[in-house]
């Protein structure tokens, strides 16, 4: 099935996605890195940021909890994509984990992990996406015990896993664990552009 040009599987594995995602960016990293010696670092890095990280970007937080192995390739595009911008040797042994720092490229998984944090605050704090502000729900205290977590306002309430084989990876579970994860300070922010730099 194909929806919003995400292609989703009977297993939901997200192979023929990620095969489709990864020949897109390539694609697009075969194009910049021909023209790589006439442009400047900060169109290099538009670019990049354009025509790649859009591609990976897109729709990644259905990629959450996916295995390593499956996210590889998606991680190599970057890495590639980092080697481009600072002109690197294609097979340069020098670490590329500095450069992507310097770069602010975050890895795979924390930019799928950044994605689902930003789509629950802001559903938290300005009701949008209309279609999943209903799906984070706030944690009350259910006890008359004073305890040092009902101070905690902030919380979500995390469902009860499922057993079903998917059911861990959907929005409505993993959204409450990672935003319960953060930092209070942070899940009070009221200022967005804070909250993305934090």
């Amino acid at each position: 099935l194909k929806s919003l040009r995400v292609i989703f599987d009977q297993e939901l594995t997200m192979t023929d996605q990620l095969k489709n995602v990864k020949r897109k960016a390539y694609g697009n990293l075969i194009n910049i890195s021909r023209i790589r010696h006439l442009i400047s670092k900060k169109t290099c890095l538009q670019l990049i940021h354009g025509l790649v990280l859009s591609t990976l970007d897109f729709c990644n937080s259905i990629y959450y909890d996916l295995p390593n192995e499956q996210l590889h390739g998606l991680q190599i595009a970057l890495n590639v994509a980092a080697r481009i911008v600072v002109r690197m040797q294609r097979f340069s042994r020098e670490s590329i984990t500095k450069v992507c720092i310097d770069l602010h490229f975050l890895p795979i998984r924390a930019r799928i992990e950044y994605k689902i944090c930003l789509l629950t605050y802001k559903s938290i704090k300005y009701g949008k996406p209309a279609y999943i502000a209903s799906l984070p729900n706030r944690q009350y205290p259910n006890n008359s015990i004073a305890l040092r977590s009902q101070y905690d306002t902030e919380k979500l309430e995390e469902p009860i896993i499922s057993r079903a084989r998917y059911s861990d990876r959907c929005f409505s579970f993993c959204a409450p664990r990672l935003y319960n994860s953060l930092p209070l300070l942070m899940r009070k922010m009221n200022d967005i552009i804070k909250f993305k730099k934090e």
